[in-house]
Order: structure tokens, then sequence, then C-alpha cells
């Protein structure tokens, strides 16, 4: 059997695209950052990367869920124990190592604030609101 060749997906510009079909997605969580935050060079530029660690309660249990976090150093700076609330988009990257393909799945950080501050919390939550909304069309 013999497979059909794939063939290129066309580019679309920004401005030619239809935002009624924009996909995407929105994270929002809160958690403790448990690994001391690190500057590394990845080839698409120098990111900062930590582990967040979620608490859920899963049929009367805590169950810690980490989860990989990358950021620009723009963005937000952290430390090791830091309770925050963290808005971003989940993606998967693909990279070599060690001669083979591997890949890691990670949250994209748009924002990381503290949760003592609850002011803008709130406007951090708002802004993921108004962003489902407006992926949904509403």
């Amino acid at each position: 059997m013999t497979l059909p060749s794939a063939t290129p997906t066309p580019h679309v510009s920004p401005r030619d695209r239809d935002p009624r079909h924009d996909e995407g997605n929105v994270v929002v969580l809160r958690g403790t950052i448990t690994t001391l935050p690190n500057l590394r060079e990845l080839s698409s530029g120098s990111v900062v990367e930590a582990t967040l660690v979620t608490h859920t309660l899963v049929g009367g249990l805590v169950v810690r869920e980490p989860v990989p976090l990358v950021w620009d150093p723009e963005v937000s700076s952290v430390a090791l124990l830091d309770r925050v609330i963290v808005r971003g988009r989940v993606r998967q990257r693909f990279f070599r190592s060690g001669g083979v393909t591997a890949s890691r799945t990670e949250v994209v950080v748009t924002e990381i604030v503290p949760v003592t501050r609850r002011k803008t919390v709130r406007i951090s939550v708002s802004r993921a609101a108004a962003e489902l909304d407006r992926l949904a069309g509403g």
C-alpha cells in the first residue's frame, strides 16, 4: 500500500486570516514554584524554565501534579516556593537530543502573578476569560 505524499500547508498571513476561525488554548493554574527558575538557551531564544506544582483533589486524595513552565525573562521573575497564578497556553515542543527526536509538553507563560496580589490575580483571570470568550466567538 502506498501512502499519499504530504502536501505543504499553505501560508496564510495574519492579515488575511479570518479571526472567526482562530483556534487556541488558554490555561490558568494556581500552584507553587518547586524548582529554582533557570535561564536556558533554546533554539528559539533564551527562556526561563521552572516547575509549578499544583495540588488537585482526586477521589478524596490530594495529588501533586508537576507542570513545566517556560517564559521570556521579561515577563516576570519568580523565586523558589512562590505561590502563584499562571496564565498562558499549553504547547508541545519537539527537539533533538542524543540523536533522537524528543518532545516536551509545557505551559508557555503569558503572565505569572503572586497569589498575594489579589487585584492583579483577578485582572489576569479576567483576561483569560476574555480570551476564551473571543476564541469561542462571543
